[in-house]
């Protein structure tokens, strides 16, 4: 097993992995300074609904969207096992798995501010550095907006500053010698679902996903059935 000091860990039902996943996925890496950045489909995520793609083809488009980058890759780590995935059970596997690993969990912003409606989420926090993908637009405000629930993991968010610092932002996590560092990514207007959509409107897909992906979705019919011109 390949052995990193410091691994990122960007999960998500990727139905299907497009570019906007991939450049959000280089941008921390180099942002975070990490030597890999692992992208693991979920086998069933606890906060969506299913997805449709199943999960083995869902963790082959993201082999085949790396496979030509030296530093991200692919993870069955969810996918190899049944039921829901939670990440904090992904999370303390693979420090298992890379006890001398520094392991940072990469989520966008929309799913931070709702994180402390997750379970175990303050453990989380105090346990692995988690690095925030921010867009051109957004304003920290936000943060102190909702900082009542993190008052007792992350301190700095019970008084709003004055005034408000710059990104890159770093907040302390009180107990951990790490902090929930916030980074800016380029916006990429592409989601999966509007992927998805183009195939059921029988609209091409290129250029939105990798010319291996979409080779993979149209040969194997992931989600379509007449895919001519796609």
């Amino acid at each position: 097993m390949q052995e990193w000091s410091k691994i990122g860990v960007f999960g998500g039902t990727f139905d299907p992995v497009h570019i906007g996943h991939l450049i959000a996925a280089e941008a921390v890496l180099e942002a975070a300074a990490l030597d890999t950045v692992l992208l693991i489909p979920s086998h069933a995520p606890p906060h969506r609904f299913t997805p449709n793609a199943t999960p083995q083809q869902r963790l082959e488009m993201v082999s085949l969207a790396v496979r030509d980058h030296p530093q991200l890759h692919a993870s069955d780590i969810e996918v190899a096992l049944p039921g829901i995935s939670y990440t904090i059970d992904t999370l303390s596997r693979l420090q298992t798995l890379h006890p001398r690993a520094k392991i940072s969990f990469i989520m966008g912003l929309d799913a931070f501010l709702d994180i402390y409606t997750w379970s175990s989420f303050e453990d989380l926090l105090r346990r692995w550095q988690v690095i925030v993908m921010t867009r051109p637009g957004w304003h920290p405000s936000q943060l102190w907006q909702i900082g009542e629930h993190f008052s007792a993991v992350i301190p700095d968010l019970s008084y709003p500053p004055n005034p408000f610092p710059p990104l890159p932002l770093e907040l302390p996590v009180a107990g951990a010698s790490h902090a929930v560092k916030l980074v800016r990514i380029p916006r990429i207007d592409i989601s999966a679902s509007d992927i998805r959509q183009r195939m059921r409107d029988g609209k091409s897909i290129r250029y939105r996903v990798p010319a291996t992906v979409r080779e993979y979705i149209l040969r194997e019919r992931v989600y379509a059935t007449n895919v001519a011109g796609l």
